[in-house]
């Protein structure tokens, strides 16, 4: 028995099979029919649509033959692929690169056989159609060019699917972006057009002289408020559209997360007095190291010291620490404020709902804090943990890797 050869381009050939994604896949209707009827023309038993991966070779379709695949080195498809016309053999026995073949000498005990390539439009040979027969035989050239015909028809189903596929995958990303354009206009129109629309009413009230000094002085602490409000808003937005819409590319550096951990103390504090809230960073080493996207961790820290904020009464409390443990470094945000049971935590970790949920001081929101959150630590290698209870606290536990 002869094996095979393995071809020139087998990289580039074994490359495009896999590429097509039909390797162990269901039967279908098209390439049963187009076995039976190759059979049928060449008045043979056994027909099949045979691919030839790297060590055996898969029958996509096959009439006449209970298995799916046997073994390359015993594969007459592994000879057909290294021609580019018609490989036909009258009789196997006969044949010394066959003689001695397991599926000659025992079943399907095949004589004749004759295998068109299939070919892609890259010239890569992925198999042949062929037809098997257990006499030996001969077939004419009509039926060698139907052979030939089904042969294209066989490539031209499979590169059916791959356009199908692709369309499908088109289909659902646009069904997903529209869905996502939708929440997004939703957002802009309930959770930008409220505050901005009290700050142009405020500022008409300034303009028209309709507020006394005391007044005046009061509403600049509310504006302020809505303006910060707006303003992270509107940044949580852009950095989920971006993540959502873009080929985002993640830009990792190690960096000191307890430099971030301060800088947002020190952006928070002025909103935590406000309410009466005790907002403190617990340092405990000098430099804690993270690698990951800054940007990304730095809006999770500062969305997570925010929300706690905004679930925060009169008097509570909320400290923030961060420590190195082996391969991972922790951020902790643990407050005293109003909580949540476990399961509206494991709802908000688990799913991307957008809910509104009003602060202690009747802050707006919607969620989508969390929601970034958890895709942003997830993006970075990372983990995002959590336990509550209704008027006790919450505890954030973020873990993430100390080295790019």
């Amino acid at each position: 028995m002869t094996a095979a050869r393995i071809p020139d381009n087998e990289p580039d050939r074994i490359d495009e099979l896999k590429e097509f994604n039909i390797l162990d896949t269901e039967e279908e209707k098209a390439f049963d029919e187009i076995v039976e009827l190759a059979s049928y023309i060449c008045g043979t038993p056994i027909s099949l649509i045979s691919l030839v991966d790297e060590k055996r070779q898969w029958f996509k379709a096959q009439k006449g033959l209970d298995v799916r695949e046997t073994e390359r080195q015993y594969s007459f498809c592994a000879h057909a692929i290294l021609n580019d016309e018609i490989f036909e053999v009258e009789d196997a026995s006969n044949d010394p690169r066959f003689e001695d073949n397991p599926l000659v000498t025992s079943s399907p005990n095949i004589r004749f056989y004759a295998g068109v390539p299939l070919k892609t439009k890259n010239g890569n040979n992925l198999g042949s159609l062929c037809v098997i027969d257990n006499h030996p035989k001969k077939i004419d050239d009509a039926q060698k060019r139907a052979l030939q015909l089904l042969a294209n028809r066989v490539m031209s189903e499979m590169e059916l699917r791959i356009k199908n596929k692709k369309q499908r995958e088109v289909r659902l990303e646009l069904e997903r972006v529209n869905s996502f354009k939708d929440r997004l206009l939703s957002i802009v129109s309930h959770d930008l057009r409220a505050p901005l629309n009290s700050i142009k009413g405020t500022l008409g009230m300034f303009e028209k002289g309709y507020l006394q000094p005391e007044e005046i002085k009061q509403l600049m602490g509310y504006l302020k408020l809505e303006a910060n409000n707006t303003s992270q808003l509107l940044d949580n937005l852009l950095n989920w559209a971006k993540t959502k819409l873009d080929n985002f590319q993640l830009q990792k550096n190690e960096f000191d997360v307890n430099q971030v951990i301060n800088e947002t103390i020190l952006l928070y504090k002025p909103e935590a007095d406000r309410k009466n809230i005790n907002l403190s960073f617990d340092q405990k080493e000098n430099s804690v190291q993270v690698c990951g996207e800054s940007e990304m961790i730095k809006l999770a820290i500062r969305n997570l010291i925010n929300n706690s904020i905004k679930f925060c009464r009169d008097g509570d409390s909320i400290e923030v620490s961060a420590e190195t443990r082996p391969s991972k470094s922790i951020v902790w945000i643990k407050d005293t404020g109003v909580g949540m049971t476990s399961e509206k935590l494991n709802k908000i970790l688990g799913e991307n709902t957008l809910e509104s949920v009003p602060g202690t001081a009747k802050e707006k929101g919607i969620g989508l804090g969390l929601i970034l959150i958890n895709e942003f630590i997830k993006t970075n290698n990372g983990k995002i943990m959590a336990t509550s209870m209704p008027n006790e606290g919450t505890t954030f536990r973020i873990e993430l890797p100390t080295t790019c």
